[in-house]
């Protein structure tokens, strides 16, 4: 499965920093901006934008359109964009460059923690399976190495949930 679609892994491949940018990396080490080395410059707001006019042009003139982001609790102290004050100024401009529906941004899981979210999907009969958090997919599967693969490695220990796609010692 790679997650990237063709046209955001160009758009990206251009700006990136960190993980996609250098595949070779300290987890602790952050870029020369002081940001993780798994962020990407204006990856959620080019998504949440994108989400947008896509929603837009799908839907009936006057309809609400809810937009679902899933921010999760501390993604917001090495992800600006995964921050609420961040989250309002994007859906106050996705709003005034539209006349034909009201746009709202929700992040159910802002206030969850990794495990805390794990768990509420294990609730809901999430097939995990179907899930990726690489950032370094190339070949398809997870690389075990990134911030996103430890990251989401060290949630499901947290949670006491086995990981389908394994762990970052399997890989």
């Amino acid at each position: 499965m790679n997650f990237w679609p063709p046209v955001y892994r160009a758009v990206f491949s251009e700006f990136a920093e960190g993980t996609i940018e250098d595949k070779e990396y300290d987890r602790e080490r952050t870029t020369d901006d002081d940001h993780s080395v798994g962020y990407v410059p204006q990856r959620n707001l080019h998504f949440l934008t994108t989400a947008a006019a896509v929603a837009e042009h799908n839907s009936v003139t006057g309809e609400d359109i809810v937009l679902y982001h899933g921010a999760q609790q501390n993604d917001g102290e090495d992800y600006p964009d995964c921050r609420p004050t961040f989250l309002e100024a994007a859906e106050n401009a996705i709003n005034r460059s539209t006349d034909q529906h009201m746009i709202r941004i929700s992040t159910p899981i802002i206030d969850h923690s990794k495990p805390e979210v794990l768990k509420l999907g294990e609730r809901l009969g999430i097939d995990w399976k179907v899930t990726f958090s690489c950032y370094n997919d190339e070949s398809g599967e997870p690389c075990g190495e990134c911030p996103a693969c430890i990251e989401r490695e060290e949630a499901f220990e947290k949670a006491a949930i086995s990981d389908p796609l394994g762990s970052t010692e399997s890989l």
